[in-house]
């Protein structure tokens, strides 16, 4: 009996000190046809709907902007533009997105919903919206839970693990990251 119960602690305590492997986007599907007919790379990051759909929308650009392969309207430009014609963004479908992508002189346009965002959790779908053909060249989205433990893992410190839990904006901006990265 002593043996079995030696050997049981022996496996909790194994399990518990496992490596946990960070989170994995997989979420998210290419048009590659479709990606390749860019041509040139010029991306407007139009508002989001949703809860926090702007300031998700200027995290996108942020991070789109990170990997040097698109050049990004500025936000301010995209603003006016809104102003100027008195939208919403949970109004605007994907055929307005293209006509406003050809206004702000865009190749494509990031469009899409906040679902969630405030303590702990933060989730998006969004997708890449050829302003020429109309076609959606990606798409993606994902639910992120700042209390995940692979999620967590993706920081580098505990400071950032336990902001994680606490602050919406900076787990934005680690679902924004994994958004952009996924478009190649």
């Amino acid at each position: 009996m002593t043996l079995r119960r030696l050997s049981l602690c022996g496996v909790v305590l194994a399990l518990s000190c496992a490596t946990v492997h960070p989170y994995k986007f997989t979420n998210y599907t290419q048009n590659q046809k479709a990606m390749n007919s860019l041509g040139q790379n010029r991306v407007a990051v139009l508002p989001l709907s949703g809860p926090d759909g702007s300031r998700f929308a200027d995290e996108l650009s942020i991070q789109l902007g990170k990997l040097n392969r698109f050049d990004i309207v500025e936000r301010q430009r995209i603003t006016d533009l809104f102003e100027e014609q008195d939208l919403d963004p949970s109004r605007v479908d994907q055929t307005t997105a293209v006509q406003l992508g050809e206004m702000l002189g865009a190749h494509a346009v990031v469009m899409g919903t906040v679902n969630d965002y405030r303590s702990g959790r933060v989730s998006a779908n969004v997708r890449l919206v050829t302003v020429e053909t109309g076609e959606i060249a990606w798409q993606g989205g994902d639910d992120l839970n700042g209390f995940d433990a692979r999620v967590q893992a993706l920081a580098e410190d505990d400071a950032d693990r336990a902001r994680m839990a606490r602050d919406p904006d900076f787990l934005a901006m680690w679902l924004a990251r994994l958004l952009a990265q996924s478009i190649r």
